[in-house]
């Protein structure tokens, strides 16, 4: 009978402790988590060095389950450096971060234990937990560049009152104020005046950013850890004849006077240079249905003065009617009031756009020079394009909105 309450007894205790131990379990299993996820905010903030904010921030909307306090973070707590991909390690510091550890702490000391039911059972009321997250800001590029709608890769500069944002045009057309869109560069962005980038503001790894009120970006500036790369296209030879009025063309410069119009229908059409004079109109009648493309190569683009550019689908303008591919470093100049809708593709060639023009759709140039009221329109339904031709896929190569652009991670 003796040894019976003997046992009894030992189980009853042993019982008391597995519930409080497995109440720790559960505890340290609920910070673990919580601490991927301030770690996986926070890495975003390396670059630009609000890593501790945006900590504190996904701290304090987080609370202990058991106390129902918020959880706090001390700046000790919240440290930026170098994760070693290699090696599998985390150092503190450094020039250029890519990482973030972030050390949940629950102690005696900090007032907020964790408190054991039975454990006065053998004189301990609390217990201590400490949890350690890292993430890493993954900024390799993606496959492709459908992340972004704006690429300048050398630098941008927006210093007039115009707006980056999105659309779909497979759903509607464009209307104010639009979705987010995202820029990217190799170098340096200045984003001033009183610009609106709808989006995020990536910047190259030896770069950096301006950013002066009342000009502002709603999304995340992140410093990249690969450049972008994209090769020139080569101009074959130039198209002799074309259909229209009101035009001249020698030599592969194509000009269009006041007044004229030129129609490009789906096929390959090469130009040492295009301009379009106010009152003229450069009009793409190929669809960007299945193979129905008007691919325009060109060293040099000047639109000058206000006229139209659209490919119809019935009353709608087609982003993925024509693919501008720019073989030169002439540049694609717009000025005035201009409403241009493609696919331009032009890595060694600057964009200057001002006035009150706007291009819809995808582009990539060695730089982008944005004022007056100019505007970039990114068209997301480009993911949605199909080309028949290999030789040709020059933006359907790459994936629509890859996830990894940019992207946190954890890495331990």
């Amino acid at each position: 009978m003796v040894y019976a309450v003997l046992c009894l007894t030992a189980l009853s205790a042993l019982a008391v402790l597995v519930i409080d131990w497995g109440r720790f379990q559960l505890t340290r299993t609920e910070m673990r988590r919580t601490a991927d996820a301030i770690a996986i905010y926070a890495a975003a903030g390396v670059s630009d060095g609000t890593y501790l904010t945006r900590a504190q921030a996904a701290a304090t909307d987080n609370v202990c389950s058991d106390t129902q306090q918020a959880i706090t973070l001390q700046s000790s707590d919240v440290v930026s450096g170098q994760w070693n991909d290699t090696t599998k390690t985390f150092s503190s510091g450094g020039a250029t971060p890519n990482a973030v550890c972030v050390t949940l702490v629950r102690s005696a000391a900090r007032g907020n234990p964790l408190r054991l039911f039975f454990g006065p059972i053998i004189n301990r009321n609390t217990v201590n937990l400490t949890v350690t997250s890292i993430a890493k800001l993954d900024g390799a590029m993606p496959d492709g560049a459908y992340n972004y709608g704006w690429i300048g890769m050398n630098s941008t500069n927006f210093s007039g009152s115009g707006r980056v944002d999105a659309y779909a045009s497979a759903k509607a057309a464009y209307a104010f104020p639009g979705t987010e869109a995202s820029i990217g560069t190799n170098g340096s962005h200045a984003i001033n005046g009183s610009t609106v980038i709808n989006g995020n503001a990536n910047y190259g790894p030896s770069g950096g950013i301006s950013n002066n009120a009342p000009a502002v970006i709603s999304g995340d500036k992140i410093k990249l850890n690969q450049a972008f790369s994209f090769s020139p296209y080569t101009n074959g030879t130039y198209t002799t004849t074309v259909s229209g009025s009101g035009y001249t063309l020698s030599a592969g410069a194509l000009t269009i006077s006041n007044g004229g119009v030129v129609n490009l229908s789906a096929g390959t059409w090469s130009f040492s240079s295009i301009n379009v004079n106010a009152g003229g109109r450069l009009n793409i009648t190929a669809t960007g249905v299945g193979s129905s493309i008007a691919y325009v190569y060109a060293n040099t683009v000047n639109f000058y003065g206000r006229q139209a550019h659209s490919g119809q689908i019935g009353n709608n303008r087609s982003t993925s009617a024509m693919y501008l591919l720019m073989s030169g470093a002439g540049g694609v100049n717009i000025n005035a009031q201009n409403d241009i809708y493609g696919i331009f593709v032009g890595p060694t060639a600057p964009l200057n756009l001002s006035g009150t023009s706007s291009l819809y759709g995808f582009g990539i140039f060695s730089s982008m020079d944005v004022t007056g009221s100019a505007s970039l329109h990114h068209d997301t339904s480009l993911g949605q394009i199909v080309t028949s031709d290999a030789s040709k896929n020059i933006v359907t190569q790459w994936p629509p909105n890859p996830s990894n652009a940019g992207r946190s991670i954890i890495v331990r």
